[in-house]
């Protein structure tokens, strides 16, 4: 996908979020009129911002008298970061938000927005995770999955590592297929799994790992096992899901 309909379907994504938070008219308030100029002055910025529309929308939502404006001065805020391409001038300002705004409803939609911003212009990753095998793969081996994590940053609050699905021949043995550990910067972490390889034939092993930094701070990172089990032998490779890697011969 090019940068073009990427952020056009961004932009999509976006409109929709305001259009679920936004298809009941406003509550009547006290002051109808104060409102009506509010609206206004959402709508005149976003048709032609200037320099300072991060800070005049950053205001309404703050200032704004009810949860319906200070949403719409929030998506309106984020649509025209993503059309202007600077998603990275908004991202801090929705960290903010998420993690401190007194309205629930502009904490869950600057977490949402923030969320989206994140998936369509990742930022640099500051973590990785690798996969390899230990041990036979053939019919009826037991081998061990090791999933290694590594972080180039600090602090690294907590990670989540885990099993996402498993093919009925492949069979996990232990008491849990999601684990929980602490990284440091340079100080690789492996988590294992015992995997039972019932039968012949291909499969694949996703694993996730949610890597958080702070509150509303993450990485997702994915990476799919590959198992092509023999009667005698087979091989295994390691893919990193959605950045268009090929397939890396492990063992």
């Amino acid at each position: 996908m090019n940068r073009r309909n990427r952020i056009h379907q961004l932009l999509a994504l976006v409109c929709g979020l305001a259009l679920a938070g936004f298809h009941d008219p406003p509550p009547q308030p006290l002051d109808r009129r104060a409102v009506l100029i509010a609206l206004e002055e959402i709508r005149a910025v976003q048709v032609a911002p200037d320099a300072s529309y991060v800070r005049r929308l950053d205001r309404m939502v703050v200032e704004s008298p009810t949860p319906y404006l200070r949403e719409r001065a929030l998506a309106t805020l984020t649509e025209i970061a993503v059309r202007r391409g600077e998603a990275e001038r908004v991202v801090k300002l929705l960290e903010r938000h998420a993690e401190t705004a007194e309205d629930e409803t502009v904490r869950t939609s600057a977490y949402a927005h923030l969320d989206l911003l994140r998936q369509h212009f990742p930022p640099e990753r500051r973590s990785t995770l690798a996969l390899s095998i230990r041990g036979p793969i053939a019919k009826g081996a037991t081998v061990t999955l090791v999933a290694t994590l590594s972080s180039t940053v600090e602090p690294v609050e907590e990670v989540v590592v885990g099993l996402d699905s498993l093919h009925e021949n492949v069979e996990l043995l232990g008491k849990s297929e999601v684990f929980r550990i602490f990284l440091k910067p340079g100080e690789p972490r492996d988590v294992e799994f015992e995997l039972k390889l019932k039968e012949t034939g291909g499969y694949t092993v996703p694993v996730t790992a949610l890597v958080s930094f702070g509150r509303t701070d993450f990485e997702r990172l994915e990476s799919e096992g590959r198992l092509l089990v023999g009667e005698s032998r087979g091989s295994f490779g390691d893919r990193r899901v959605g950045k268009g890697e090929g397939l890396r011969p492990v063992y």
